[in-house]
């Protein structure tokens, strides 16, 4: 199989293998825009992956907020029914 001659072609020939290893494959060949592509690339994925992060953390700490104002909530239920 020959090397991929298009930014398009590098995930299909390259697959899974990491971005370092394909970074120092295309710089030997002294390819800079596909290497700099690679790198806009993997500080797109890593600034995806720190926003999905943010996002779960802010989706958990809503969901324990809930469940506080579920629990509240039952808590003063209980003592109305006990005052009755």
């Amino acid at each position: 199989m020959r090397k991929p001659t298009g930014v398009s072609n590098i995930k299909a020939y390259f697959g899974t293998v990491h971005i370092l290893e394909v970074m120092y494959t295309f710089a030997a060949a002294g390819s800079f825009y596909i290497m700099h592509f690679l790198v806009l690339q993997a500080q797109r994925d890593r600034f995806q992956r720190d926003e999905q992060m943010a996002q779960e953390e802010r989706l958990a700490r809503e969901l324990e907020n809930r469940k506080l104002e579920g629990i509240r909530d039952e808590k003063m239920r209980q003592q109305i029914r006990e005052t009755r």
